[in-house]
Order: structure tokens, then C-alpha cells, then sequence
């Protein structure tokens, strides 16, 4: 069977949505070309404009892997973490139902784990290890669930 790669990178947007413990991005211009002109840049006749952007975003909005460390004092921060554990099986699961920045339940997981068929260790969240025992949050946006075939560890 080939192998499909399935990008779920959200666009990250000025003030898009955020769980309600997180600042929104800002995303907002810093120079102009217009403003730019004030520095002079370039030669008579020619002048060198340009535009640069203010971005500030937390590390925990938009499409995000929750590194180990997120939930365990001494786990592996995400530049740490090997990218074998970001690829491989995966099953989509349909939560549109679940409202944006609304929490994806075990009972969700499940039924839409049975919706689609799948079963097996490490199929879906109900099976993931989670060693604080909070719910996961994810955003509607998302408009699915992917989870790792593989069990995936605390680090």
C-alpha cells in the first residue's frame, strides 16, 4: 500500500483561536514599505523599501505536539524527542460534533473508533498513555483526531 503523508498544520492567524489558558498569536506589522522609507535606504532614484511583521505565539496554540515535558517535569523537551514518534500508522477519527476548543472525550474516541472499524493497542486516545489522567483538548478546527498506531511513551 503506498504511503500518503496528511499535513494537519493549521494556518497560524492573528488572534486566532486558543484554549482559554493561552494568549492568542499576535501577528501584527512592524515596518512598512511605507514606514521604511524614513531610514533612506538605496540610492537616489532607487530606493529600498521593505516590510517586516511582529510574531508572537506560545508554543501551545494551533497545531502542537505536546512534548513529554509539557506534562512531566522531567521529560524530554520537543527538540528532543525522536521523529520517529511524530510518523507512521495513523487513523483519522471524525469529531466534527465537538465544538471549537471543546474537549474530546474517551466516549468520543471510542465511538468513532468504532465508526471507523479500528481496534487494537494504541488506536486511540482511550488507549494512549497519559500519565497525568487529564482530558485532551483539541480544537474543532482540527476537524479530526490523528493518533499513533504506535504506544508512545512518557519519556
Amino acid at each position: 500500500m503506498p504511503q500518503r503523508v496528511i499535513d494537519l498544520s493549521l494556518l497560524i492567524e492573528d488572534n486566532m483561536p486558543a484554549h482559554k489558558l493561552f494568549q492568542r498569536p499576535v501577528i501584527t506589522t512592524h515596518l512598512s514599505h511605507e514606514s521604511s522609507k524614513m531610514f533612506n535606504l538605496g540610492v537616489p532614484g532607487d530606493a529600498m523599501t521593505f516590510q517586516t511583521n511582529f510574531i508572537a505565539m506560545l508554543d501551545h496554540v494551533g497545531t502542537h505536539v505536546d512534548a513529554f515535558k509539557h506534562v512531566n517535569p522531567n521529560g524530554k523537551p520537543v527538540d528532543e524527542m525522536p521523529l520517529d514518534l511524530f510518523m507512521g500508522k495513523a487513523v483519522c477519527f471524525d469529531v466534527r460534533h465537538v465544538p471549537d476548543l471543546g474537549d474530546i472525550t474517551v466516549k468520543d474516541m471510542e465511538e468513532a473508533e468504532k465508526k471507523c472499524g479500528v481496534a487494537g493497542p494504541g488506536c486511540t486516545a482511550s488507549k494512549a498513555p497519559r500519565p497525568t489522567g487529564r482530558r485532551k483538548i483539541f480544537s474543532r478546527s482540527i476537524a479530526c483526531a490523528v493518533i499513533s498506531a504506535s504506544p508512545i511513551g512518557s519519556g
